[in-house]
């Protein structure tokens, strides 16, 4: 049974009971809605739900899953999320969706994911005699007198927009694409004619059956009618839309295949433990359960020859790049360096700075706070692992300058230190580096009013250094242009899947994942450091998330 928390515990709680569930989904929603009115009133009403009890019981009996929504009235995450959820727990013969607590969109929501599964079921507690489709409001089953009935929602024609044979899901289907032409030019509110789709159906030769294609899906809800014969997507057919265009791709394998390949690959395997044997709790049994993960056979040799030209950077790696930095310093750059983390403790930044001061011992270290508060004239030495594209550069110098809304890595300045900062001379060196990171970054700090030289140990060149630019060196591993073309074909799918989960919880818009699906920036790196993996490396190396229900366990995560 899935259910939501509203602002009356009790109804929920009520349906629970009724239903006796085997394991329990509770949609804890994190902002927005009534849990924003009174930050204290939704501590008090959470509080009452998990002390029932009942419900104790169920968490004691561990049949009882809290899962977090960032957002019960955002149609994408909460359909996405759902779908997953729905994903997780599709072995059980029968679900339940209580939609009783829910809002009126999000019940809307429900109806239409619950339509894709067979054994799920939407409903509401109501009572005797209350409207029985009704969405908009239920009453308090305890009410004195009420007598409580679960009350079935309607289920949608999922066919409709499936079945290639319907003229339905043809006209959908060309609605659709469209609609994402018209997205990719930067058009905000999408209207679409009926007559233009008809143009572009040329074969349909019977134009009484797209009208009356558009007729149902406008009554069934895919579709929402402004005049004149124009149509627009209603949010919940955008988000189906782009499910069935990312599920029809990967096409999913026995994994009896995969495993022929892994074990074909056994010697070739071993190597490459023994290339990662620093990484921590590396090993064969980790490599090939990774590659048991992808759904298909050409999808794992093709991640395996990524594997085999990943770029790993040690801690012995690392020791020796900033040594050599340090050793071609002049005199004058050492007796005025004073060597500071640009970030929190434990961050990339402190280790490196770390691994130096075991190198090169006399060195000084001190925060920044307490350099910029000497009268002496220094030079500020930052150290990094890596520089992209500089964006969290640039939220560490706009929170330490105030700029920052709030503070994650620093905090703010005082007036007199940011005027010192500005005056002194800082210098920045990355283990790896590109040239549009650190351009951007120069030129950045230099609207603030700040200077700063960035070096690189290894400079990374996005036409040398992507896995899916033909003659760089990393795809080099493929055969032919065209086999690479069709593996970053077949990547851009999957690690699109792979990263939804963080930009539905980031906020990302679709323009933004389509960006970034193969790495941050699309820079498509092949690069891993002991201590962690920037979030440039494709997706598929360190993300954690859940595909079709199960989880993906990635080789290198991110700390």
């Amino acid at each position: 049974m899935i259910t939501a928390i509203g602002a009356k515990p009790k109804r929920v709680i009520q349906n629970i009971k009724y239903l006796k569930p085997e394991k329990l989904v509770v949609l804890n929603q994190l902002k927005e809605g009534w849990s924003e009115k009174n930050r204290e009133y939704k501590e008090n009403v959470l509080n009452k739900f998990y002390r029932n009890r009942y419900i104790k019981a169920l968490n004691e009996k561990k049949r009882l899953d809290p899962w977090p929504v960032e957002d019960l009235t955002d149609d994408d995450k909460f359909f996405h999320q759902l779908f997953r959820l729905l994903k997780k727990y599709a072995d059980y013969p029968s679900i339940h969706i209580d939609t009783t607590a829910m809002p009126r969109r999000s019940t809307i929501i429900a109806t239409v994911v619950a339509s894709m599964f067979p054994n799920v079921n939407c409903w509401a507690a109501g009572k005797k005699g209350y409207g029985r489709y009704s969405l908009q409001s239920y009453p308090n089953p305890d009410e004195k007198g009420s007598d409580p009935v679960m009350i079935p929602l309607l289920r949608r024609d999922i066919s409709l927009l499936q079945d290639p044979n319907k003229v339905t899901c043809q006209v959908f289907k060309a609605v659709y694409n469209e609609f994402l032409n018209r997205q990719k030019r930067g058009l905000e509110h999408i209207v679409i004619n009926k007559s233009f789709i008809s143009q572009t159906l040329k074969d349909l030769k019977d134009k009484r059956a797209v009208t009356q294609a558009f007729t149902a899906l406008e009554n069934d809800g895919w579709l929402i009618y402004e005049g004149m014969d124009n149509y627009t997507l209603s949010p919940f057919a955008i988000c189906l839309g782009a499910l069935f265009e990312e599920e029809k791709e990967v096409k999913y394998e026995e994994q009896a295949y995969i495993k022929e390949l892994v074990a074909e690959k056994e010697d070739a395997i071993q190597r490459q433990v023994q290339r990662f044997k620093t990484y921590p709790n590396m090993d064969e049994e980790r490599i090939k359960n990774w590659l048991l993960q992808f759904p298909s056979r050409d999808y794992a040799q093709a991640a395996f020859k990524l594997l085999e030209r990943v770029e790993y950077i040690d801690t012995q790696k690392i020791r020796g790049f900033i040594q050599d930095f340090y050793e071609k310093l002049s005199q004058n750059e050492k007796e005025k360096a004073v060597f500071v983390i640009m970030g929190r403790l434990g961050d990339s930044s402190d280790l490196v700075l770390y691994y130096l001061s075991h190198e090169v011992k006399g060195l000084k270290f001190s925060q920044l706070e307490d350099v910029l508060t000497r009268g002496s004239t220094v030079t500020i030495f930052f150290l990094d692992d890596c520089l992209i594209s500089g964006t969290q550069s640039k939220q560490i110098f706009d929170e330490w300058l105030g700029m920052a809304p709030s503070s994650k890595y620093v905090t703010k300045l005082t007036d007199a230190q940011i005027t010192k900062l500005k005056q002194l001379d800082m210098r920045l060196h990355v283990i790896v580096g590109t040239e549009e990171g650190k351009k951007d970054l120069t030129e950045y700090l230099q609207k603030l009013g700040c200077t700063i030289s960035i070096t690189a140990s290894r400079n990374l060149k996005q036409e040398l250094d992507s896995c899916f630019v033909w003659g760089s060196s990393p795809s080099g591993v493929f055969d032919s242009k065209e086999e690479m073309e069709s593996a970053k074909q077949k990547f851009h799918i999957l690690c699109k899947m792979i990263l939804r989960a963080r930009a539905q919880k980031e906020g990302w818009s679709t323009e933004k994942l389509e960006k970034n699906c193969l790495g941050y920036g699309n820079w498509q790196l092949l690069l891993v450091f002991e201590h962690n993996t920037p979030t440039a490396t494709l997706p598929i190396f360190w993300e954690h998330a859940y595909l079709d229900g199960k989880e993906w366990l990635p080789l290198f995560p991110r700390r």
